[in-house]
């Protein structure tokens, strides 16, 4: 019979003493293992939630402020080099004191029109100890998917205490920029 599941009570299954007993054992045994230690990750949860967010360069105290990023040889990523701002301030030292968790990556502005660009973010206490968090595409010009290219990154925290490095490369151009803002939050 069509839309009619179970009609006969012995094959239901699910009212019986022995299912409610299992299950309340399980529950019990969940509860039991719950620990501070897991209520911790409660207080995780709700930071990446729900926090206060800020810039990369700092645009809310200086709208000129700007971060340029240069790519290696064509098709080739560069250097690792230190995410600084047209200031004097490096992503690095705002990681002094805490753990920051980049959530965001906007393309602001790039030199080159109509070309693809690759740029892999790590994080390290110096250039030649550089754990990769993972690369970001993008094009620009004609190549572009949308006029507003922003990113939201799943990014590891960037310690406290460590710089934050990048490289980039482009299918066909030899030092082309890019400039970016990050979004971030403070991991306390």
């Amino acid at each position: 019979m069509l839309g009619v599941w179970n009609q006969n009570p012995s094959e239901r299954g699910t009212d019986s003493a022995a299912v409610a007993s299992s299950y309340t054992a399980a529950l019990a045994t969940a509860l039991a293992n719950y620990t501070a230690i897991r209520a911790g990750y409660i207080d995780d949860l709700s930071l990446e939630a729900s926090h206060r967010s800020f810039l990369f360069p700092d645009l809310s105290s200086n709208i000129d402020l700007t971060c340029t990023l240069t790519s290696g040889a064509i098709d080739t990523f560069g250097t690792w080099a230190e995410v600084t701002d047209s200031g004097p301030t490096t992503f690095g030292s705002l990681c002094a004191a805490a753990a920051l968790h980049i959530t965001a990556l906007r393309i602001k502005s790039t030199s080159v029109a109509d070309v693809l660009y690759v740029i892999e973010l790590g994080y390290g206490p110096n250039d030649g100890d550089v754990t990769v968090t993972g690369p970001h595409d993008f094009g620009s010009g004609t190549k572009k998917i949308d006029s507003d290219e922003q990113v939201r990154l799943r990014m590891p925290h960037v310690p406290a205490g460590s710089k934050l490095w990048y490289r980039m490369k482009t299918e066909n151009n030899l030092n082309a920029t890019a400039t970016i803002v990050l979004r971030y939050h403070a991991h306390a």
